[in-house]
């Protein structure tokens, strides 16, 4: 069987480590591939982004001579998704090759209004906010040079969601959506979530999670075994 590869974006403030884990997780035959953006892990050097459409230009540099004819999937949690999806479309309308399905997580739709605007907060405020919405590591939390590192990262993230502009006009994509959101995620709702069915002309499928916006960390295996079904299922439906 010929293998297929998981190209995996991060959330904001996040990097390639976030999927270090998930490799234990899949079989053989899906090669985990975590993307790694500028100005974060082995890439610290680099500027970080001023805009989507410079992340995204980036990122798709860096995986479409990956992809040549063998099969791939493209997962993103959270700025990830945005990432994923427009990167999807870019490869699709450039080399005519689309990925199996897209993994769309924790992240309601494109035009999605988002509710508070922090990339443009003073350091205290932003500070202030980065640890009232939870989700970074105590360690980092308590030392002031890993803050000095890490939050300069997270403003740049915040500045190309929070700027990002998705084109109305823009028709549906004919990939097929499997959209993973948490129950307690205080980042997304619902029936924002499900308005991403109007950005495919495929199959556009649901699966809630316990938890909240970094439900990842606690479903790895579930998460896993749903993109593991998905792949099967669409392997079969191509047989016939």
């Amino acid at each position: 069987m010929q293998k297929t590869k998981l190209f995996c974006f991060p959330h904001a403030g996040g990097s390639a480590f976030s999927y270090a884990k998930w490799k234990n997780h899949f079989n053989p035959y899906i090669e985990v591939v975590p993307v790694e953006l500028a100005g974060r892990g082995y890439r610290i050097e680099e500027n970080l982004y001023q805009s989507m459409e410079e992340a995204v230009n980036d990122v798709y540099n860096k995986i479409v001579m990956q992809i040549d004819d063998s099969p791939y999937i493209l997962f993103g949690h959270s700025m990830g998704s945005l990432i994923a999806y427009e990167v999807a479309r870019k490869i699709k309308d450039s080399k005519n090759v689309s990925p199996e399905f897209l993994v769309l997580s924790g992240r309601n739709h494109p035009n999605s209004k988002i509710r508070n605007i922090r990339h443009n907060l003073s350091n205290e405020q932003f500070k202030s906010e980065v640890i009232a919405m939870g989700g970074t590591p105590s360690g980092v939390l308590q030392s002031e040079e890993l803050m000095e590192i890490f939050l300069p990262i997270l403003r740049a993230d915040f500045k190309i969601v929070e700027t990002y502009i998705h084109d109305k006009n823009t028709q549906p994509c004919d990939i097929d959506f499997l959209i993973f959101n948490g129950k307690n995620d205080e980042f997304t709702t619902y029936d924002q979530v499900i308005k991403w069915e109007r950005y495919t002309s495929k199959t556009c499928t649901f699966h809630s999670f316990e938890g909240n916006h970094f439900f990842l960390n606690e479903n790895i295996e579930e998460i896993a075994n749903s993109i593991k079904r998905k792949l099967d299922s669409k392997r079969l439906s191509n047989s016939f």
